[in-house]
């Protein structure tokens, strides 16, 4: 695949070697559109918040990264960050469990703790599969949490109140219209962020 992976103490850069189709509910730069990345983005563990636009510009200028990337922020560290590939599929994980929520359950906060999830896919998506995607994703990111084991109110975790999927196609080699966990691209989606999202919350919290 060509895709290029930018890791620092600070960042982690997912990208290919051209624009990418993106879907993502990233707080910087998020919906379905084209970019030329993903940045994952570290900020402390006292992080308030404040103007996440000018943070994020200021930040990509002076780490020379390009402007036009989806920004999602964490205060996990970056060096815990999964990376995993598997055919045309990439991955990229950050995760904590201090801020562990259970959907439909516990009540709304800004506690700090997230699972940023990143993928790269390089083929032709639909804006209808990509959505899908990030669909898949979000199931694996939450059978992969009660994996774990983790409760909260009594209830089963089915991740943080803050998590964030990106999806980026390179819009070049096989064309796929459907990502869901009957099709063989949602499976493999399913496999590495379920696996990915243990491996990085044990690495961040020793949690497995």
């Amino acid at each position: 695949m060509s895709w290029r992976l930018f890791v620092s103490e600070e960042h982690a850069l997912v990208g290919a070697s051209g624009p990418i189709r993106l879907a993502s509910c990233a707080p910087i730069g998020g919906g379905v559109r084209n970019a030329l990345g993903v940045v994952n983005m570290s900020v402390p563990r006292d992080f308030a918040p404040c103007d996440l636009d000018e943070l994020a510009r200021r930040r990509l200028v002076d780490a020379h990264l390009p402007l036009d990337c989806a920004v999602m922020f964490t205060a996990a560290r970056i060096e815990n960050a999964v990376l995993s590939q598997r055919g045309e599929v990439a991955c990229a994980i950050t995760a904590g469990l201090s801020n562990a929520a259970s959907i439909g359950h516990t009540s709304p906060c800004n506690a700090l703790g997230t699972i940023n999830i990143i993928l790269l896919i390089d083929a032709i998506l639909s804006d209808a599969c990509l959505i899908n995607a990030v669909q898949s994703a979000a199931e694996a990111k939450c059978a992969a949490v009660m994996d774990m084991g983790v409760f909260v109110g009594g209830e089963r975790a089915t991740g943080t109140t803050t998590d964030c999927v990106a999806v980026g196609s390179t819009q070049r080699g096989k064309h796929h219209e459907y990502a869901g966990s009957g099709t063989v691209l949602g499976h493999t989606i399913g496999r590495l962020v379920r696996r990915g999202v243990r491996r990085a919350v044990a690495l961040q919290d020793g949690l497995e």
